[in-house]
């Protein structure tokens, strides 16, 4: 019966042990690469620039979806795309705004995205940009960026 129990007990502790622990940016361990887990529709949490909050100004003057996603079509390279969905002020016609990423290295992702000339916050919309990666799990994903000499803090989830 000891047996049994330790044979149960054991796995089940460290099962727990390694879904628990986590480091600064995502779990100790995942089994879903960094690329999946950023793969997924985000929404701004919070919102910080040059340490104001300006999480309410982001939603009121741009709320916009952020899609990262992946595809690979068959026999061509992969695409890494980035759409923003759901943009306040976005003028009446205009397409959704979007482009393309890429992991730079294993903590940042260059951003390239062609908004058309839609204004939004800081690097979103914006071009070219650099966001490093702060956090990054299946449900949270943080990032900062230096975009015109401003220091932006992004809390998606």
């Amino acid at each position: 019966m000891k047996k049994i129990k330790r044979q149960i007990l054991y796995p089940l502790i460290l099962l727990l042990f390694f879904t628990t622990c986590k480091y600064e940016d995502g779990p100790a361990i995942s089994f879903r690469s960094k690329t999946s887990r950023l793969c997924n529709d985000w929404n701004v949490d919070n919102l910080k620039i040059d340490g104001i909050d300006s999480t309410q100004r982001y939603k009121d003057n741009c709320g916009c979806c952020i899609t990262l996603d992946y595809i690979k079509p068959h026999g061509d390279l992969p695409q890494r795309r980035i759409f923003l969905y759901g943009c306040k002020n976005l003028p009446t016609g205009w397409n959704v705004p979007f482009g393309n990423w890429s992991l730079y290295t294993d903590k940042n992702i260059d951003i390239s995205i062609d908004g058309g000339g839609y204004k939004g916050i800081g690097p979103i919309c914006h071009g070219n940009s650099t966001w490093n990666i702060l956090r990054l799990t299946h449900d949270e994903f943080w990032f900062n960026s230096n975009f015109n000499g401003k220091e932006y803090d992004f809390k998606l989830k």
